[in-house]
């Protein structure tokens, strides 16, 4: 493979782990590929870790004032377009996480595998999650497979939780400079998953890297990772499962309301005690607990029927069973 491969990392206030981050990156095993990181205004030393990096050409630094995430993609993006070739890739990487000395090598061997390839296919990855417990989660197809390769709509129900984040995703530069795809910066939190849903639209094929080559570090101070329960989050989260059934209708998704009940579902358990919980109840003309199992189920058959309460009963004194000690044997 001779294409180039892009990665954006942006930058703010990561100094306790963006060495290890930028270590990772700069150790791939596939050499032709470009970081371009982009610091948003850091005031933590992040501006110079990345400083350090650039006597490597392949690492370019780009400062601006603190504008969010979605701004400091779209510096990168831009930077990206104006030097990349139509055939290069583009993928992204947290400056709190780090990547497995393969990620780019695994990606450019798939790339190469596929007689024909072209703009409208999408890769993926694998990849693990470092809990804030201390325990870790595999996130893979559930296949023997080393790659899986498919019809990107007739598998989404398996893809779909893949297309949450932008990192371990791979991307064709010549798909996104056709169709003028950028971040919304409007948006403070899930700009990442509008970029895909915008992107998606035009997807037709997809190969899985079925290996966990990206590594996520779960961090509770995170805008994306909080359980800071507001009424803007809340409305975000609203207008989230109001796109994802756009797209879904638009794309004609096999098992949409499977799919659609599963954001629901979790986003009931999320926010069930949060000060605006009454708010869920928008969601009731999404869901259909007939199309569900198990606890999922559950959670919509009380959401349905206004008995979210119930539900939240429920949890209650399941924690507190399960907090309780043991019997004392007598």
């Amino acid at each position: 493979m001779s294409k180039k491969i892009f990665i954006i990392v942006p930058v703010y206030n990561s100094a306790l782990y963006l060495p290890e981050c930028l270590a990772s990156i700069k150790a791939q095993s596939y050499k032709d590929f470009y970081c371009i990181m982009v610091n948003d205004g850091s005031t933590d030393g992040s501006k110079e870790i990345c400083g350090s990096y650039t006597s490597d050409e392949r690492f370019i630094l780009l400062s601006q004032e603190n504008k969010g995430v979605a701004a400091a993609r779209n510096t990168g993006l831009n930077y990206v377009l104006e030097h990349a070739s139509d055939g290069d890739y583009l993928t992204f990487v947290d400056s709190d996480d780090f990547i497995s000395d393969a990620y780019l090598k695994k990606f450019a061997d798939t790339l190469d595998s596929i007689p024909n390839p072209t703009k409208e296919t999408i890769f993926f990855c694998g990849w693990m999650q470092f809990m804030t417990d201390g325990k870790t989660m595999t996130h893979k197809q559930e296949s023997k497979e080393s790659v899986v390769f498919g019809n990107f709509r007739e598998d989404f129900v398996n893809l779909d939780s893949f297309l949450q984040t932008l990192w371990s995703n791979f991307y064709s530069i010549a798909l996104i400079k056709e169709k003028n795809i950028i971040f919304d910066e409007k948006l403070k939190r899930s700009e990442d998953i509008k970029f895909n849903f915008c992107y998606s639209y035009f997807v037709e094929r997809y190969a899985f890297i079925n290996e966990c080559l990206y590594n996520y570090r779960e961090l509770p101070t995170s805008l994306s990772r909080t359980e800071t329960q507001t009424a803007e989050r809340m409305d975000m989260r609203i207008k989230n499962i109001e796109q994802r059934l756009k797209f879904l209708t638009d794309c004609k998704i096999p098992n949409s309301q499977q799919v659609l009940n599963k954001h629901i579902s979790n986003m009931v358990t999320g926010s069930l005690f949060s000060p605006y919980h009454k708010r869920l109840y928008e969601l009731k003309k999404y869901s259909d607990w007939r199309l569900s199992q198990g606890g999922q189920r559950r959670i919509l058959f009380c959401l349905q029927h206004n008995l979210l309460w119930v539900y939240k009963v429920y949890l209650q004194v399941k924690k507190t069973a399960t907090s309780l000690p043991p019997p004392v044997k007598q």
